[in-house]
């Protein structure tokens, strides 16, 4: 008797969809048919890639702007992008689905504000497609839909059982505004299939990576320089430079400071860039930067910034001025602002000081010492990016030294920091002196979002030499707090690892089950001192079962610390 109510109901919901579903094929069908004859046209400059999840290559990052679309209620979507475990998508309940059944994972272009102007060009994936199992087949096609209210669908299924599947697919830049990437039961249009498809596996597909290229072609914005190097008079030595330039579309790349033609200082923004939204690179950035005027010769020079972001686009702002340069003649034969490896120093003192008896920076004229060198490091490594637990304790080591000679002790050297935030300066945060070896070590807070961190050493006279830019992590710290009584879990916990922005920090609530992977199952924000709390019925309760949740605590503009999880809270089922 139940088996015939069962028919019953399932040729009841066939028949009442039946106009909608062969209407629908038909417009499919009439849109393959098309395809053939449309070409799609690739614009070659202004592109550039965001990577989500884990593309082969490059390191993990989050879903980005991915997100579940209309999915059936009879799957639910696995995000373990940031773990390496890719997007997928698991059954609720029994592991079959009917023609129409489907689950979707959608990218939509942006449609307002400035990544408007930011267009879709291609898509490729990485993929695992277990599609074994009985009945119809089960599919992966996608949905391209166009400004002209047209889609244009594709079939992608690969082998299934296959674990290393891929595809690349060109989209049109111009017209392109969704695009759907859909895994369901049976073909493309109608006939519908009567039986469900049964597949073998609780998750039957997953996206382990995925690589979308976009354009943009608005050039940057760079405000007027300013700085010592613009004070008027002649020029020398080391001045500086300030500067605040955007991006809001790829977002920024790199900055040139010229005087003529020659390139004197570069900032390189690679280094802080993420690639996993559609603004890949930092928006915007407010630096100073140290000029060595010695990088070029005695005279006037016209001095600009050449600003690039992450698409190629670039804009050149002339700072209106001539800065004349005037500088005390080197050694013979040396030539200014190259350093003993014939290459210009950019960004950095072109001649470091030397230091004479005493420790006392010799005269200008003294072509008979070795150079000074600032060496500096992470506890001892020689990597320059360290990512550490919020609170661990984290050392700088390093040495200054005159050529093979160390320093006399009890040389002073300051450590600079500049905090991951935007419009946020340098400062000089530490002095630490030199032993006998010219070694020195000092300890750097880890309980402050993270941060870039020199060392330099100041001679007399204005001269100064700068070790290389270490870049320290931090990890983001969370504690959770949660009961569970009937089906009712209700948790609470606190984000340790301030400043809290003012509008409040994301949380991800996570929970798992035995033998099933971490699913997300709230968002919300904290208050301004980090706290949060919340409730969650489950679905089903199963007595006896131990569930697990987490706090799952994102990087997010605005807040200067990368992601991290909460320990997990066990609960059992009663």
């Amino acid at each position: 008797m139940t088996l015939k109510r069962t028919g019953a109901r399932r040729s009841e919901r066939y028949r009442k969809s039946r106009g909608r579903r062969s209407t629908a094929g038909l417009v499919a069908t009439i849109t393959v048919l098309m395809m053939g004859a449309a070409e799609v046209q690739i614009a070659g400059a202004g592109t550039y890639v965001m990577r989500n999840c884990s593309v082969p290559g490059h390191a993990n990052s989050s879903l980005g702007p991915w997100f579940d679309h209309e999915s059936t209620p009879k799957m639910v979507m696995m995000d373990e992008c940031v773990t390496g475990g890719g997007v997928g998508y698991r059954f609720v309940g029994p592991q079959q689905l009917y023609f129409g059944d489907s689950s979707v994972l959608a990218l939509r272009r942006p449609t307002s504000g400035p990544q408007s102007q930011i267009k879709l060009v291609k898509v490729s994936m990485w993929y695992a497609a277990r599609m074994r199992g009985s009945g119809p087949p089960l599919r992966v096609s996608s949905l391209d839909f166009r400004t002209d209210g047209t889609v244009r669908p594709w079939l992608i299924t690969g082998a299934p059982g296959a674990e290393t599947l891929s595809f690349e697919q060109q989209l049109s830049p111009e017209e392109t505004t969704l695009y759907k990437l859909v895994f369901g039961c049976g073909p493309l249009a109608t006939p519908a299939p009567p039986d469900p498809c049964v597949a073998d596996s609780s998750m039957p597909f997953q996206v382990r990576g995925m690589e979308v290229t976009l354009s943009e072609d608005t050039p940057p914005l760079v405000s007027q320089p300013g700085g010592t190097l613009l004070a008027g008079g002649p020029q020398s030595g080391v001045r500086t430079l300030t500067y605040a330039a955007s991006d809001p579309q790829s977002g920024l790349a790199k900055v040139d400071v010229l005087l003529g033609q020659t390139v004197i200082a570069t900032d390189d923004v690679t280094t802080r860039c993420f690639y996993s939204d559609f603004t890949v690179c930092p928006a915007s950035i407010d630096e100073t930067l140290q000029i060595d005027t010695r990088a070029v010769a005695n005279g006037a020079h016209r001095l600009s910034l050449r600003v690039r972001d992450a698409a190629g686009n670039e804009s050149e702002v002339d700072s209106g001025r001539a800065i004349e340069v005037v500088n005390d003649p080197g050694p013979a034969g040396a030539s200014p602002g190259v350093g003993s490896s014939g290459s210009p120093s950019l960004g950095h003192v072109g001649f470091p000081p030397r230091l004479g008896p005493g420790g006392a920076p010799p005269s200008p004229g003294s072509a008979d010492t070795p150079p000074l060198t600032l060496a500096a490091s992470f506890n001892g490594i020689k990597r320059t990016t360290l990512t550490v637990p919020y609170g661990r304790r984290v050392m700088v080591r390093g040495r200054l030294m005159q050529g093979a000679q160390p320093v006399a002790g009890g040389t002073q050297v300051e450590v600079l920091e500049r905090l991951d935030h935007k419009g946020k300066r340098e400062k000089a945060t530490a002095r630490v002196e030199t032993k006998d070896d010219g070694s020195f070590s000092v300890a750097v807070a880890t309980r402050r979002p993270s941060r870039m961190i020199r060392l330099v050493y100041r001679a007399t006279g204005g001269v100064q030499v700068v070790s290389r830019a270490l870049r320290l992590n931090v990890r983001a710290a969370s504690r959770l707090r949660a009961t569970l009584r009937g089906q009712v879990v209700r948790f609470s916990g606190r984000v340790l690892s301030g400043p809290i922005p003012a509008r409040g920090k994301k949380v991800q609530m996570e929970g798992r089950s035995p033998g099933s992977a971490w699913t997300r199952f709230k968002i919300l924000r904290t208050d301004r001192m980090g706290r949060f709390s919340g409730t969650y019925r489950l679905r089903v309760r199963r007595p006896g079962v131990v569930l697990k949740i987490r706090a799952v605590v994102p990087r997010e503009d605005g807040y200067g610390y990368v992601s991290s999880r909460s320990r997990g809270v066990s609960l059992r089922v009663r």
